[in-house]
């Protein structure tokens, strides 16, 4: 029942170990290092765990699957799960094989196929994973294409939603808990094998999503069923485009998170509930609360995967908050040293290049639309990152040099950094950062037609048709967080029209807009906006109204290199103007 005392215990008895001969006390020695390493992994101590697993491994016989399978298969099977969870995989792999090489029941080689498939994905071997995950769940009955097609997909989503259909939301979460071990083995297979395929085979995702919603309607909910439910309103936001079904399933998510009590599956629960599902018809900046409780769920179980995507995703959701950039700033510089210690190097990358936007908006440098500072230099990208870890790490730099590039009036660069990171759009699905290199895609586009310029791009119209109609339905169904994003483009649309008027009133709706959700950053850029289309029609004192507006905006924010560049850009206009009653 103590922890600490029954922890000095196996020490002493650690170091009494080459004294002891006779097999029954060697044999109790290695259920007590067991219990030990139990104890280690229940407070994420992973390393000691393992430490204390291969004393127990000295203790054992010299046929141990023969006259102790079980203490054999528990020692072995836990010691590769802490090996794999403390960064050495080639003993997590050796240990495996061990076990499934020894396995008796189909149980117990589910359980090290689960282990192997961790494995893989912490290498970063995703379609790899994936085909370990569908050998597996065949072996055990349930056999699925490696690369469904649409009809697929959509055929298993009819299925899943006429099921859905005829229960009650509110009934979900009170379906019985799935008891059968080999039903609970096999949902289990396929909620690992969820991750690396959306990874890996993007496709696969959706089919196994609406299977496993399916089997725990039919057999019984169980811990997973948290993250499953939330990963399906991943889909119907990401794949489907359904978000206000997104945010039922989001709350039906943490409800079962809350009644199977169970800090497993809290981290990636939490994390896909608060950033697919939930940040469509609440403020962004309501879901923080949420992302940090993600993140300390993944710190506490040892999921760093996940606690590490949480805290990207608070950075990334407080920036466009419009959170004070200086307090954001010291909040970025704690998160990359505490994600650097988690060793997710992709994530640490990622929130450096979020650290280095905010810094290029608060002090003033040579190029403001360059990474290079100290918080991310480009020109020193990580050349170790590999596979999709790259990918996500280039898309998410190329999609914040499109947003400098917009907010430091550069349209054509931004129309063609905003294209570079839409090529990995699919790693965008179901989430905010798709709608964002919208609005900034179809800003770039309208300033670019409105220069007169081509973007680096022959058919900018083109673009902004079909940008400017995806933006309209985020914006329609999730109007709190992106109505006033639609409305300034509207506006922009409406200056190209040479339908003044109606610009001018687009402009002041959607700083308003802005202002009122607490978007004070875009409420900046649209009167920024506004005033050069006031220029543009030689409305000068229209046009500094609006220019002084913009830069007490920023300044609010705390973007002294855009107030600078104000400044500095249209110095002759605000010296002509200077002293006259602006706001």
């Amino acid at each position: 029942g103590n922890p600490g005392l029954l922890l000095d215990c196996v020490h002493h008895y650690n170091q009494a170990l080459p004294a002891v001969a006779d097999p029954e006390a060697r044999l109790r020695i290695a259920e007590l290092n067991l219990a030990a390493a139990r104890a280690s992994r229940e407070t994420a101590a992973f390393a000691p765990a393992m430490d204390y697993l291969i004393r127990a491994m000295e203790c054992l016989p010299g046929a141990p699957w023969e006259t102790c399978h079980g203490l054999a298969l528990e020692i072995h099977a836990m010691g590769a799960e802490a090996a794999s969870l403390s960064g050495r995989y080639d003993l997590a792999s050796q240990w495996s094989g061990m076990v499934l090489k020894n396995a008796k029941t189909l149980l117990e080689k589910v359980r090290i196929w689960r282990l192997l498939l961790h494995s893989q994905v912490a290498n970063g071997r995703f379609a790899e994973a994936v085909d370990l995950g569908l050998t597996a769940m065949k072996a055990m009955g349930r056999e699925f294409s490696g690369n469904p097609g649409k009809g697929q997909i959509l055929w298993e989503y009819l299925l899943t939603s006429h099921l859905l259909k005829k229960t009650e939301i509110s009934e979900l979460k009170d379906i019985p808990e799935l008891s059968d071990p080999v039903s609970r083995a096999f949902l289990g297979l396929c909620f690992d094998t969820m991750p690396p395929a959306f990874l890996a085979r993007p496709n696969l995702t959706p089919i196994l999503v609406f299977y496993a919603i399916r089997f725990c309607i039919e057999h019984g909910m169980a811990p997973e069923s948290s993250t499953i439910f939330a990963s399906y309103g991943f889909v119907l936001a990401g794949y489907l485009r359904k978000p206000a079904q997104a945010r039922r399933m989001g709350k039906l998510a943490l409800a079962l998170l809350a009644r199977f009590q169970d800090n497993r599956f809290a981290s990636q629960t939490l994390y896909i509930a608060n950033v697919s599902c939930l940040s469509w018809h609440e403020p962004m900046a309501e879901r923080l609360p949420g992302l940090q409780e993600s993140e300390r769920a993944g710190r506490v179980t040892g999921i760093f995967s996940w606690a590490s995507f949480a805290c990207f995703g608070k950075s990334y959701f407080a920036f466009f908050s419009g959170k004070p950039l200086a307090e954001l700033d010291r909040e970025m510089e704690k998160t990359v040293e505490e994600v650097g210690l988690m060793s997710q190097h992709h994530m640490k990358s990622c929130i450096r290049i979020l650290r280095q936007t905010v810094l290029n908006l608060i002090t003033p440098g040579p190029d403001p639309v360059e990474m290079e500072g100290p918080a991310y230099y480009e020109s020193r990208r990580e050349e170790t990152l590999k596979g999709h870890d790259r990918v996500l790490v280039h898309s998410v730099l190329d999609l914040q040099k499109a947003i400098l590039a917009l907010f430091f009036r550069r349209p054509d660069q931004a129309l063609a950094l905003c294209d570079k990171a839409l090529e990995a759009r699919e790693r965008m699905a179901g989430s905010p950062p798709l709608v964002m290199a919208l609005h900034v895609q179809c800003l770039a586009c309208l300033g670019v037609l409105n220069q007169g310029k081509t973007g680096g791009t022959r058919f900018p119209k083109r673009i902004l048709k079909k940008s400017l109609k995806e933006l309209s339905f985020w914006a329609r169904e999730a109007p709190v967080n992106h109505g006033h994003r639609l409305v300034l483009a509207q506006a922009e649309l409406a200056r190209n029209r040479r339908k003044l008027a109606r610009a001018s009133d687009l402009y002041e709706r959607a700083a308003q807009q802005a202002l009122e959700n607490g978007f004070i950053q875009d409420a900046a850029l649209g009167r920024e906006i506004f005033a050069e289309a006031l220029l543009s029609a030689g409305n000068r004192e229209g046009a500094a109204r609006q220019l002084s507006l913009a830069r007490k905006h920023y300044a609010d924010w705390g973007a002294l290199a855009k107030v600078k560049d104000l400044e500095v850009r249209h110095e002759g206009l605000f010296q002509h103007l200077q002293g006259k009653d602006l706001p």
